[in-house]
């Protein structure tokens, strides 16, 4: 039912994460808010990583639009 979400990703094996909560992608991690970090798989690594961006920059288009950033 998440895979519809748009906030979500799927980082490998069943996990998936919401993209409000992510800090940062550092490669093959994914650094959470909350200080943990998870494995991204190798798998899915470049699709993490592009819908993140993707992500980020519908966010930021969002603020500028609203006026906020």
């Amino acid at each position: 039912e998440f895979l519809d979400e748009p906030d979500f990703v799927h980082l490998g094996r069943g996990c998936m994460v919401n993209m409000n909560s992510i800090q940062k992608i550092d490669h093959d991690l994914c650094c959470m808010k909350n200080g943990e970090s998870l494995l991204i798989s190798r798998r899915e690594r470049s699709k993490v990583q592009s819908r993140y961006n993707d992500f980020m920059f519908s966010k930021m288009n969002e603020r500028k639009r609203q006026g906020i950033g």
